[in-house]
């Protein structure tokens, strides 16, 4: 299967060590519950659209560069394992 990876539309997209990197600076502001949540998501343990945080918490996680670097990260690995499961010879992301 052939992806290619076209990021000019969604901008540049982290990779993982950079979060985690990220994620260990703001270990100091946030609490254990969301730096676990966040690491999780790094880690493609479950989907960022899964409610496995309140609503409060997201919507206020969500008006932080750090979450919204995760999030995207979270996203676009999890359509790539998906695409790369299908048995199309070819996929542009």
């Amino acid at each position: 299967m052939l992806i290619d990876s076209k990021l000019d539309n969604i901008g540049r997209i982290n990779n993982k060590k950079e979060l985690l990197g990220l994620l260990k600076r703001y270990k100091e502001i946030l609490n254990s519950e969301i730096v676990d949540y966040l690491n999780s998501l790094v880690n493609l343990e479950f989907s960022v659209v899964r409610n496995y945080i309140s609503e409060d918490k997201r919507a206020i996680l969500s008006e932080t560069d750090i979450y919204n670097k995760i999030a995207r990260y979270n996203i676009y690995k999890r359509a790539i394992e998906l695409f790369k499961r299908l048995k199309d010879s070819s996929i542009i992301v």
